[in-house]
């Protein structure tokens, strides 16, 4: 007598699963060295109750959840042991060749008792294999497929177009997919089309490698114009550390802007062309409001006008509309604008002017090309275009002015004043005029080419003092006193004014003296020294005749007294 059984098999999902991440973490590592074979779990029962005992399994392989194509030839099992109903088949076997691409394949189990000859009887429904072949294809074929890993970690995760079956395929990637895996294993990458990716699973870590990822030990074979980090939308580009930020790229049609540093750093909406290097901290940022204008670091300094360049320093400005302004560093200079006890009042037009350093600085309203090199508190005054203070404290100058020192105040155009350490102002009197305060004096000094001399004039003095010391000199030869007053006696002596100029004065030209005493290379200047020296000489010449003059009347004298004896003797003494 035959006793018709009944079966029915279910799969159970998480079971599955935990079995395909055991057996898939110790294959992977040692260079998917495996087979393709994977281990079945399932529940047998007879009717209503748990199946026990021996049977035989055939595992058939199919393309559809029913009918389709059976997929190469079925694995049988015999002599299953089946115990309250489970069942475990370690090594069910269909080989690769079925999954490569990622299609959608079942598995229609049949069963009959352990011996029988009878027919197989087929179980319905059949049961859609996931995981286990996919995951093996993967590793082999370098493409990854998506599969639960296990209850306690969260699966990887794709999103785009163009995917079959949760598979990526490699060469097939489309643009804009993204490969994700979650609790704490790799941050989301997004794909490029034709992306060639890997993923491998290592315990808990899983490592992406393809053509189209930036890697953290460097590229290769990149190809310039091509190849990039960066966006390809209108956003700009942020690098941080730490989380926080340090580096921004603003994308223009224009003119990209970077901006480093202090995450506050900014630079205004519309503005092109604009670098920030760094430094900026909490209230003090650094900020560009004009287009092409440059803050090479510091902190609180800020551009108003265009193409202006800040180097460094702290709270300085360059205000609007003083363009191509420059501030080489220091503290709260100030190019357009006033300081008055460290408020900054908005100024315009400056353009072309220079604070290297030095703190407070003002190049004021309209001081085109004005330079102050450094130092405390000097002014360029409104409208002083083109004035020059190289540092010093508390200096002013106006156009084409020069004013240098302390106090120094060159007040009048051209005006060239330097005013040494006394606290009190020195100011010009006059345009285009010379002038120096030096209560030690005044020395200059020259070698040319042979011994030095100097020229001074020391507190105290009523004139120049020059160089005369005989060890100096060289080359001495007499002078006759009398030929050189000879000599200037035909020199013409006139009174005369300089062209242009009424004040008159008396003296020989240079021509003139020249000709009689041709003392030095140039018939068109006078030296001092000459004059001096011809003058000395022709009063020694002077002198000279002054004696012959008193021998002879001296001589005439005696012989007066002789000839008035002789007369008085002739007359018998009368008188």
């Amino acid at each position: 007598m035959k006793t018709k059984l009944h079966f029915s098999v279910r799969t159970s999902h998480l079971a599955l699963a935990v079995a395909l991440l055991s057996t898939l973490n110790s294959q992977l590592s040692t260079a998917f060295a495996q087979t393709t074979a994977f281990t079945y779990q399932g529940r047998l029962t007879d009717g209503t109750n748990p199946a026990d005992g021996r049977y035989d399994l055939v595992f058939t392989l199919y393309d559809a959840s029913s009918g389709g194509s059976q997929l190469g030839s079925p694995y049988t099992n015999l002599t299953t042991s089946v115990s309250s109903g489970l069942f475990t088949v370690s090594r069910v076997d269909f080989g690769e060749a079925f999954f490569i691409g990622g299609p959608l394949r079942w598995i229609e189990l049949g069963v009959r008792p352990d011996g029988s000859t009878n027919a197989f009887t087929p179980l319905d429904p059949r049961q859609q294999l996931t995981p286990t072949p996919y995951a093996i294809w993967s590793g082999r074929a370098g493409s990854a497929t998506i599969a639960m890993l296990a209850s306690a970690v969260e699966p990887l995760s794709v999103t785009g177009s163009g995917l079959a079956n949760n598979t990526i395929t490699a060469g097939k990637i489309a643009s804009g997919q993204v490969v994700k895996t979650l609790n704490g294993l790799t941050d989301a990458v997004t794909l490029a089309a034709g992306d060639n990716v890997t993923i491998t699973p290592s315990g808990n870590t899983l490592t992406l490698a393809g053509s189209g990822l930036w890697k953290l030990v460097g590229n290769a074979a990149t190809t310039p114009g091509t190849d990039f980090l960066g966006t390809t939308d209108n956003q700009a580009l942020e690098l941080k550390a730490n989380s926080q930020r340090v580096l921004r790229l603003e994308p223009s049609a224009t003119s990209p802007n970077v901006i480093g540093g202090y995450s506050g750093n900014f630079v205004g909406n519309g503005i092109v062309g604009a670098t920030i290097g760094g430094g900026g901290v909490n209230s003090n940022t650094n900020a560009i409001l004009a287009g092409f204008g440059t803050i090479a670091g510091g902190a609180g300094n800020k551009i108003n006008a265009g193409v202006g360049t800040i180097g460094g320093g702290e709270r300085n400005e360059i205000k609007s509309g003083s363009g191509w302004g420059t501030i080489g560093g220091g503290v709260e200079n100030a190019i357009g604008g006033v300081v008055e006890f460290l408020i900054i009042v908005t100024g315009t037009n400056a353009d072309f002017a220079t604070i290297a350093g030095g703190h407070a600085n003002i190049i004021n309203l309209g001081a085109d090309g004005a330079t102050i090199g450094g130092g405390v508190a000097n002014k360029i005054t409104t409208n002083a275009s083109y004035a020059t203070i190289p540092g010093g404290r508390f200096n002013a100058a106006t156009n084409y002015a020069f004013a240098a020192g302390h106090r120094a105040k060159a007040n009048h155009t051209g005006a060239f004043v330097w005013a040494d350490f006394t606290d009190a102002d020195f100011a010009s009197t006059t345009n285009d005029q010379v002038s120096f305060r030096c209560l030690g004096g005044v020395r200059f000094a020259s070698g040319g080419g042979g011994a030095n001399q100097t020229v001074s004039w020391a507190p105290g003095d009523a004139a120049w003092s020059f160089t005369s010391d005989r060890a100096t000199k060289e080359g001495f030869r007499p002078v006759n006193g009398g030929v050189v007053l000879e000599k200037l006696a035909r020199v013409p002596i006139s009174e005369w004014n300089y062209i242009g100029y009424p004040q008159r004065h008396i003296g020989p030209t240079a021509q003139d003296f020249h000709a009689l005493f041709p003392l030095n290379d140039s018939d068109t200047t006078l030296n001092t020294a000459d004059l001096h020296g011809v003058a000395l000489a022709a009063i020694q010449g002077l002198n000279q005749k002054l004696e012959q003059k008193e021998t002879e009347i001296a001589e005439l004298k005696q012989r007066l007294e002789k000839l008035e004896q002789l007369i008085k003797h002739n007359n018998g003494g009368a008188k």
